[in-house]
């Protein structure tokens, strides 16, 4: 054997024993990252939500579409939400095994009836079942950490916390909050209280002319324009009677494009708390609870000093 060989034998036992050294030291520690959900989103076509001791909820694949199925609801999840989950779910990479004691699950928030518990469905019909626990900040090292078990297994895991912050359990985070979303310009607003009538059009860029005095400045009107264009609510209206709102219609505003035409509807139920509920017909299936985040006031605004006048 040459000097040569015998200085490249000698480097390569060195790689060997290193590699061999690290390998050792990881296992022993505990500290890794392996993928805890081995899956693709294309082939869940089912997931399960459950906070706590709550009613479940599942959202259900059908074509391209997903459905969303729960204690009075029945409608059109927001794909992008589900999307999001997935791919962050999939995203996953364990960091530490911190016990693997089932007397322990309680203290780190994934014993059963704690935490949110997420169940993937594929196309061949097999399940994954992840319960996400509770957060803690690390100070040491700069991190919030989650802990999460797989339903399956006894151990628990450190995973990266803020990915799945988003996570919270709750149906409502994967149902379509908005009311009004109008792409174009509008030109004509109509409101319609009781048996009064009032029709505002558009002049020019800045000024809208209508047959009373508008309550509010210029650039008030500018912003409130905006707002009625991309318009959504906080909390949901389930537990109306649809049948039977007709008779509650407070108030009919009609927002008017150059192509198209939209309504948004306030009814006033005294028997409900909070009691003014808002819809529109471009996006049916929400009912917005209006007082959550005060909309039906704000709505109303510029048309107060015209709704007192007549009144």
């Amino acid at each position: 054997m040459t000097k040569q060989q015998r200085w490249i034998a000698l480097f390569a036992l060195i790689v060997v024993v290193y590699a061999a050294g690290q390998y050792w030291t990881q296992q022993h520690s505990g500290a890794f990252r392996a993928v805890l959900l081995d899956f693709l989103p294309s082939e869940v076509q089912r997931v399960d939500i459950q906070q706590g001791q709550d009613v479940p909820f599942s959202i259900l694949k059908q074509q391209e579409r997903w459905l969303l199925s729960g204690t009075n609801v029945n409608e059109e999840a927001r794909s992008e939400t589900v999307d999001q989950l997935l791919q962050r779910l999939q995203a996953i990479r364990t960091e530490e095994v911190i016990s693997q004691s089932e007397k322990e699950w309680e203290e780190y928030g994934v014993a059963e009836g704690q935490g949110v518990v997420v169940c993937l469905t594929y196309e061949d019909g097999e399940q994954d079942c992840v319960r996400i626990g509770s957060y803690a900040y690390e100070e040491d090292e700069d991190r919030v950490a989650l802990y999460t078990r797989l339903d399956n297994q006894q151990e628990v895991y450190v995973i990266n916390g803020l990915p799945l912050s988003i996570i919270d359990g709750q149906i409502d985070f994967f149902r379509n909050k908005q009311l009004l979303s109008i792409s174009r310009p509008l030109e004509k607003l109509r409101l319609k209280a009781d048996d009064r009538d009032l029709l505002v059009t558009k002049s020019n860029d800045s000024i809208w002319v209508g047959n009373v005095e508008l309550n509010a400045e210029a650039t008030y009107w500018q912003a409130y324009l905006a707002e009625l264009q991309s318009m959504q609510g906080q909390h949901f209206a389930d537990d109306i009677d649809e049948l039977s709102l007709d008779s509650f219609l407070s108030w009919e505003l009609t927002l008017y494009t150059s192509k198209d035409s939209f309504k948004l509807n306030c009814y006033s139920d005294t028997t409900k708390q909070p009691p003014f509920i808002l819809h529109s017909d471009q996006f049916p299936k929400t009912w917005i609870s209006s007082d959550s985040n005060g909309l039906a006031k704000r709505v109303l605004y510029p048309w107060q000093k015209w709704l007192s006048d007549e009144q």
